[in-house]
C-alpha cells in the first residue's frame, strides 16, 4: 500500500516561493551562517546569496540576559545582515524597540526605532561572538560560518503521481533541496501538493491571485523543500491541480488544493460585497472607509459550512472521513487566507500612498483585486 501524507499546507507569497523559466541561474552560494537554536534547539542556517540575506530573530530566540533591570527598554528583535565580500562574511547586528507584526517581517519593523548592535566579520569555519548584545540585555550570540553545502547528503528519491508534472531534485544546501518542476502539459499548473511519507514537512503551493498561472505549460518551476533529519526515502509530488480545474494525482491531496482554492474565492466574493457599499460611501473619507473595511471583514467566519463540505464530498468521491477532515482543513485555511490577503492588502495601502501619488483607496481597490 502507498504511503499515505498527514496534510497538505497552502503557502502563499512565503520562504518557499519558486521561479518559473529563469533565463540565468545565479551563481551558487559559498557560505552559510550557523545560529544557534533557542533553549538548545537544533541550530539554524542562513544561506548567503552574493547580494547578501537578513535573518530576524524575536519572542524566544532573543536570549535575555538573567536579572536585567525589567524597568530597562528592552529589545523586541533582533537583525543580523550579511554580506559576502571576498573570503569573509561581514554581520551587522541591529536591535529593535516596539511591537511589531511577526507575519510581515522584515516590512512591519521598518518604522520601528532600532539600534546598532555592532558589526563583525568571520571566514568559512571561524565562530564570531557578537558581544556588543550584552549592551541591550541580550546574551551574545555565537555565529559559525560554514559552507554552504553540507559536506556529504543523502537525497530522497523523487516520485511524481501526477503523469504530466515530472519533479527532480537539483541542488540543496543546509536548510532545503532545490526542487524543480516540469509542466509536461498543455495547461497550465494552478498548485501542486508535495510531501514525504513521514508526513513531515509536506506543503502545497499556489500562485498568489487566483487569476495567476504558477507553471506556463512546458515550463519548468523552481522551489525548495525543507531538509529533513534524517532525510525520507523518497519526495513525491502528491497531485498537480490545472487551470481548466483538472487534476492529477492523490485524489485526497488534489481534494485539499481545490478546497483552499474554493475557500479563497468564496471568501473573496464576501469581501468584495462588503467593501462595495463602503467604497461607494460618499460621505467617508478614505481614513474611514479603511476602519470600517477592516471592522467588517474581519468578522467574517472562517469555518467552512456544511454546504461547502458536501459541494466537496460529491466532488471527490469515496474520501475517508480522515481526508475529509483535511479538505475541511484546507476549506478554513483558505477562508482564512483570503481575510489575511486583503489585510496585508490595505497595510501596503497604507505604508506606500505617499508613492501613489493621491491615487484614492476605491481606484486601488479596483487596482489590486485585478492583480
Amino acid at each position: 500500500m502507498p504511503p499515505r501524507f498527514s496534510l497538505c499546507l497552502l503557502l502563499l507569497a512565503c520562504l518557499f516561493a519558486g521561479t518559473a523559466n529563469a533565463q540565468t541561474p545565479p551563481p551558487e552560494p559559498k557560505f552559510a551562517v550557523e545560529i544557534p537554536g533557542p533553549h538548545g534547539s537544533p541550530p539554524g542556517y542562513a544561506t548567503l546569496p552574493p547580494e547578501g540575506v537578513s535573518s530576524i530573530l524575536y519572542d524566544q530566540s532573543l536570549r535575555r540576559i538573567p536579572g536585567t533591570n525589567p524597568t530597562k527598554r528592552q529589545p523586541s528583535a533582533l537583525e543580523l545582515d550579511y554580506k559576502v565580500e571576498g573570503g569573509l562574511v561581514r554581520i551587522t547586528a541591529s536591535v529593535f524597540y516596539g511591537d511589531f507584526d511577526r507575519n510581515s517581517t522584515p516590512t512591519s519593523l521598518s518604522n520601528l526605532p532600532r539600534e546598532e548592535a555592532g558589526a563583525y566579520s568571520a571566514g568559512l569555519n571561524e565562530s564570531v561572538t557578537l558581544s556588543g548584545l550584552e549592551r541591550f540585555g541580550l546574551e551574545p550570540l555565537t555565529l559559525k560560518i560554514v559552507a554552504a553545502r553540507p559536506d556529504s547528503s543523502v537525497r530522497p528519491q523523487t516520485v511524481s503521481k501526477a503523469p504530466s508534472v515530472q519533479i527532480e531534485i537539483v541542488g540543496e544546501d543546509r536548510m532545503f533541496y532545490k526542487v524543480e518542476l516540469h509542466n509536461l502539459s498543455a495547461k497550465p499548473v494552478k498548485a501542486y501538493c508535495i510531501g514525504t511519507p513521514q508526513g513531515n514537512g509536506n506543503m502545497a503551493h499556489s500562485s498568489d491571485g487566483q487569476s495567476k498561472d504558477l507553471i506556463a505549460p512546458g515550463a519548468t518551476y523552481q522551489l525548495r523543500f525543507s531538509v529533513e533529519s534524517p532525510p525520507p526515502p523518497y519526495l513525491v509530488l502528491e497531485a498537480a491541480l490545472f487551470s481548466d480545474g483538472s487534476h492529477e494525482g492523490e485524489p485526497s491531496a488534489a481534494a485539499q488544493l481545490v478546497a483552499a482554492r474554493v475557500g479563497m474565492e468564496i471568501q473573496r466574493q464576501r469581501v468584495d460585497s462588503l467593501v462595495a457599499p463602503i467604497l461607494a460611501d460618499a460621505q467617508s473619507d478614505d481614513t474611514a472607509k479603511l476602519a470600517r473595511i477592516r471592522s467588517e471583514v474581519a468578522q467574517l467566519t472562517e469555518e467552512p459550512d456544511q454546504q461547502m463540505i458536501e459541494s466537496m464530498s460529491s466532488r471527490f468521491p469515496g474520501l475517508t472521513d480522515q481526508a475529509i477532515q483535511m479538505v475541511r482543513g484546507m476549506l478554513k485555511n483558505g477562508l482564512n487566507t483570503g481575510k489575511q490577503s486583503v489585510d496585508r492588502g490595505l497595510h501596503d495601502f497604507e505604508n506606500n500612498q505617499p508613492k501613489r501619488g493621491g491615487l484614492t483607496l476605491t481606484d486601488w481597490w479596483s487596482l489590486w483585486r485585478k492583480t
